[in-house]
């Protein structure tokens, strides 16, 4: 079975709003998450997070889609330069792609990698990023509402990840039972 499916199934599994919709853009989540070497199932609870899975979704900060870009912060590295609107990114693969570049680009820039500091990078901006004091003595912790967010957003990854698993199992083990 493919991941996308398998995805789709925690997904369904879990009751999560707008199930239905998560399941027909999960091929599009598994490919960019691939391609911006992001755990899909992050990216998934990142639209949970974020919209809901509603496609049509604004904010009231004008962040728009699935993955709750907001259009006027595009157009620089993070987004390798593509200025979006929000009619674009109202498009669910639209949306996804953009998100999973954003977010990769926040994890790999100011998280060196590390998931929780790339999703507050995401949510919160540059107020993410640890600096040292002026006077070098101690260091100033990331955004707490970024950090919180992350922590929401890895929450849900981690119960889509097992729920993954469960699944996975049980589909290797009815496989296994002979038909009568």
């Amino acid at each position: 079975m493919v991941l996308s499916e398998l995805l789709c199934a925690a997904v369904l599994s879990m009751g999560m709003q707008n199930a239905t919709t998560a399941c027909k853009y999960m091929p599009e989540v598994v490919a960019a998450a691939k391609k911006h070497n992001v755990k899909p199932e992050v990216l998934v609870g990142l639209i949970h997070v974020e919209s809901r899975w509603t496609p049509s979704a604004v904010s009231h900060a004008n962040a728009c889609g699935l993955t709750q870009v907001i259009p006027k912060w595009t157009g620089g590295r993070a987004s390798s330069g593509t200025k979006y609107t929000c009619e674009q990114l109202k498009d669910p693969v639209t949306s996804i792609w953009a998100g999973a570049e954003i977010f990769s680009f926040w994890r790999r820039k100011y998280g060196k990698g590390n998931y929780t500091i790339g999703l507050c990078g995401y949510n919160a901006g540059y107020r993410c990023k640890a600096k040292a004091k002026p006077d070098d003595s101690e260091r100033i912790t990331p955004s707490p509402k970024g950090m919180r967010y992350a922590r929401l957003v890895l929450r849900k990854a981690r119960t889509i990840k097992r729920k993954v698993r469960k699944i996975s199992r049980q589909r290797r083990k009815d496989a296994n039972i002979p038909s009568k």
